[in-house]
């Protein structure tokens, strides 16, 4: 098929790359089918594709419990959750790692990725909020870092499983979602 592609584009010839498009959407198809066949095998080919993406790591050598330690105790204590522009460089740099060291970091011990990892920490200063019957939603969402209502409402609900509002009415009913989204964010020393 790459070949054919590689000729098609090469050459300028029209029918190489229908010929391509209906191949790729064949094997699209064929992809598909397998895999409502057999789902664990495409399972094992993405555990194997993480295996492949971290099996040059850039965490050798770094004392990972204490990197652990210290992103918990930035996002906690001091609160960085609440900078709508934190991007993953800038908390890299608090913490004297690459980027790519934080980006695996989070992805490898807390199996997210960084915005996820953000969201977390946002979306539980959020739920304590919300019990506190003085504030509207809106000032909530922008309290804990988000720059609209519409993507703390989709994050929300990801997340916990509820609206703000419905969180809001009955807090109780969503203890358990809120203690497992606790435990995700705990560091795994």
């Amino acid at each position: 098929m790459i070949a054919v592609d590689i000729t098609g584009y090469v050459v300028g010839l029209r029918s190489l790359f229908t010929y391509s498009a209906w191949s790729h959407t064949f094997a699209a198809v064929c992809v598909y089918l397998y895999s409502k066949a057999n789902p664990s095998v495409l399972l094992e080919i993405s555990d194997a594709f993480q295996k492949v993406r971290y099996s040059q790591s850039k965490l050798v050598g770094l004392d990972l419990a204490l990197a652990q330690t210290q992103l918990h105790s930035l996002m906690i204590r001091d609160a960085l959750y609440e900078r709508e522009d934190l991007r993953l460089p800038s908390l890299a740099e608090k913490l004297k790692l690459s980027p790519h060291q934080l980006s695996e970091l989070i992805n490898v011990h807390y199996q997210m990725s960084f915005n996820q990892y953000l969201n977390v920490h946002r979306i539980l200063v959020a739920c304590e909020l919300l019990l506190k019957r003085d504030k509207t939603i809106l000032t909530i969402a922008y309290e804990v870092g988000f720059n609209s209502k519409s993507a703390f409402n989709r994050a929300f609900k990801l997340l916990m499983g509820s609206s703000p509002t419905e969180y809001k009415e009955n807090s109780s009913a969503f203890s358990k979602e809120k203690a497992a989204l606790a435990e995700k964010i705990e560091p795994k020393l």
